[in-house]
């Protein structure tokens, strides 16, 4: 599963640029004892960041690793279909482009915590021997570790993320421009949905065109300001807002652009009206997950959107609520039924393997249940409410990347014209009505590409 998971630190990352204050500040012996005791706390501070770029690192290469195995499944069923060009063929190529997009994306997170993480390193061994700065040969590599050495990195990221960026803007102004021409264009498109779907793409665009290019002036700034911190003291100042912005859109990404999915076996055939439909679904249906559904609803829904074991795991992470469900939810052991298996220490530090079923979460529900009347069901209630409102919003984010690529691969073989036949000749059906699945079942990854009727598959 491609994962949003983005370490929160990692927006703190130009602190370590900060550790060498006071080696580069007090540049002569002796060493007063206030600047040695922030010398070594500078260090610490910068040392302790490899933990952080370590662990998320680990986790980009988790989702390349990922995205790479499932590039060669879809590169595989591209070249069977070779031969042919039709719907299935435009699918894959639609599937193809996202992916690009989506592994580019990662791989720019590893060069970010790679180059980061290597000058937080070279800081954090330069603020070190600062204090022994008595001693000429580690005087001169602390100068140098402290000043142009350590903080080139910075720099160097800096101008790859701004190359990133604006490709990220680019693609995005491209694909709202399509979008809105191609939706315009077409009468058999309702008022209503024109204006969801347009809504939704235009306040994606615009944050990402917000995110790209404040965070690329960002990194840009962090990256000169950590150059001139060797030998201006006033680049500190500067340096030190940069930091609490760089933390802010590392937020801001996590919450607002990036997005969670499961990746595909095969490409599923579409088209630009099941996109649309699918955006209508996923948006009426975030309208009505507060108050409207049900639990039993919640949970079909959940499943429908893969999102199943991000649910389970949002309910052990609360241990209270943990320590009153296992005897419910969970078996100690490993069952072969198909249901959520993970290894999981528990609060109590055993570490156990625990099987979920969708039944068991159900039966909670029922009037027999010790569990039904207390706080311990409106806990689950607002868990379940939380991750498929999470998951809705994953979904509807990903959709809107496959639409523009859609249109925008149509739109360099056909003109406008072509588009709006294919839309007459195409279905449609009302998004303002999602069917849930009759039975709890775990769907295939195809379902939840695009669902063909409603949210369920």
């Amino acid at each position: 599963m491609l994962r949003n998971d983005l370490h929160i630190v990692t927006g703190l990352l130009e602190l370590a640029n900060l550790g060498d204050f006071a080696a580069n500040y007090w540049n002569t012996t002796p060493i007063p004892k206030f600047y040695e005791a922030l010398m070594w706390i500078g260090g610490i501070v910068a040392l302790s960041m490899i933990l952080f770029v370590c662990a998320d690192a680990r986790r980009s290469w988790r989702n390349i690793q990922c995205l790479r195995e499932e590039r060669k499944r879809l590169e595989e069923g591209r070249r069977k279909q070779s031969l042919c060009h039709g719907p299935r063929q435009e699918s894959l190529d639609c599937f193809l482009q996202v992916q690009v997009k989506e592994l580019r994306t990662e791989l720019d997170r590893l060069v970010m915590v790679a180059l980061l993480g290597f000058g937080a390193l070279l800081v954090g061994i330069g603020t070190f021997m600062a204090p022994f700065g008595a001693r000429r040969d580690l005087f001169q590599a602390s100068n140098y570790l402290t000043g142009w050495v350590g903080n080139a990195p910075c720099a160097i990221y800096g101008l790859f993320n701004a190359y990133f960026a604006g490709f990220v803007c680019l693609r995005a102004f491209r694909h709202q421009h399509i979008t809105t021409t191609y939706l315009k264009q077409n009468k058999p498109i309702s008022l209503a949905e024109k204006d969801i779907v347009l809504g939704r793409l235009r306040k994606r665009t615009n944050r990402i065109l917000f995110h790209g290019i404040s965070n690329g002036i960002i990194v840009l700034g962090a990256g000169a300001a950590a150059m001139c911190t060797a030998t201006h003291f006033w680049a500190y100042c500067g340096l030190l807002p940069i930091c609490f912005l760089s933390f802010y859109f590392n937020c801001f990404w996590r919450h607002k652009l990036g997005y969670s999915r499961p990746v595909w076996g095969q490409a599923v055939e579409f088209d630009a009206r099941e996109l649309l439909d699918a955006i209508g679904v996923a948006h009426t249906l975030r309208e009505q997950v507060s108050g409207e559904l049900s639990f039993r609803k919640k949970l079909e829904y959940i499943l429908a959107y893969a999102a199943f074991e991000e649910f389970c795991l949002k309910v052990l992470e609360d241990g209270h609520l943990w320590r009153d469900l296992v005897s419910q939810t969970g078996v100690e052991s490993v069952s072969d039924d198909g249901h959520l298996r993970r290894d999981l220490v528990s609060p109590t530090g055993v570490q156990s393997v625990y099987s979920f079923d969708p039944q068991k979460w159900l039966s909670l529900f029922e009037d027999t249940c010790p569990l039904r009347s207390g706080c311990v069901c409106k806990k689950i209630e607002a868990l379940a409410e939380q991750t498929l409102c999470e998951a809705l919003r994953y979904r509807e984010r990903w959709l809107l990347e496959m639409l523009g690529c859609h249109l925008s691969n149509l739109s360099s073989c056909r003109d406008m014209d072509d588009l709006e036949k294919q839309l007459r000749e195409s279905g449609h059906s009302d998004p303002s009505t999602p069917v849930p699945p009759s039975e709890i079942s775990q769907p295939t990854l195809m379902e939840f590409a695009i669902p063909k009727t409603g949210c369920g598959g």
